[in-house]
């Protein structure tokens, strides 16, 4: 599986994927790596997400630009399932994710689009313990530390900070482009599915569905 095709910043199966959504992904590692880590991880984080079957996060994402005078603030929901499915909600668009297939609700486009993906990333490969991508290389006053195994992965370390319950509270690093992103963690819940009224189980009136595998 070729992962630089997905930690890279890519026109991707689902428009042009920024490195906030790469991130997204990513915290699918940050929840399974403790599995991977249990000897670096704190025991709280370990015992805090080892186990669950389902995750919800919302999350407060900043972009802070060296470029731009003030700082870019969203909301992302994220959702994910045993035994592979996702769902994210951002402001422009939704992404649900069964797999290899993507289906990305573009909704200023009104446009749904279908695509499949061998690349696509599997966060069961991190639950698995089969592969290894990130090691933490500190942990003080709840903030860990994490570099990258390969250098040619994006990002290359961040920071990960936690509370005395072992709960991610937020994460931080610099992308390629010298933005510093902040994710905060505003909520959490291990019994939240993604919900049945989604876009994919109730296609809003008006939207074209595009197979792009056609």
């Amino acid at each position: 599986m070729d992962y630089n095709c997905f930690f890279n910043r890519v026109e991707y199966n689902f428009g042009k994927v920024t490195a906030r959504l790469l991130l997204l992904m990513i915290f699918i590692v940050l929840f399974s790596i403790c599995l991977t880590y249990s000897a670096q991880f704190p025991e709280s984080v370990e015992k805090h997400y080892k186990n669950k079957q389902s995750i919800y996060w919302e999350i407060q994402q900043i972009s802070i630009s060296p470029i731009f005078d003030e700082p870019e603030t969203s909301l992302v929901k994220f959702y994910f399932q045993k035994p592979k499915k996702m769902f994210i909600t951002m402001p422009d668009k939704q992404v649900y994710v069964d797999g290899d297939t993507v289906w990305t609700y573009l909704i200023n486009h009104k446009q749904i689009q279908k695509s499949f993906s061998e690349h696509f990333f599997n966060p069961f490969d991190f639950v698995d313990c089969d592969q290894t991508y990130y090691r933490v290389i500190a942990d003080t006053d709840g903030v860990m530390t994490l570099v990258s195994v390969d250098e040619s992965m994006e990002p290359d370390s961040l920071e990960l900070g936690y509370n005395n319950n072992g709960k991610i509270t937020r994460i931080e690093y610099q992308d390629i482009n010298d933005n510093k992103m902040i994710f905060k963690f505003l909520e959490e819940s291990f019994s939240v599915t993604i919900p049945d009224d989604n876009f994919l189980n109730d296609i809003p009136d008006g939207v074209e569905v595009i197979d792009l595998n056609d």
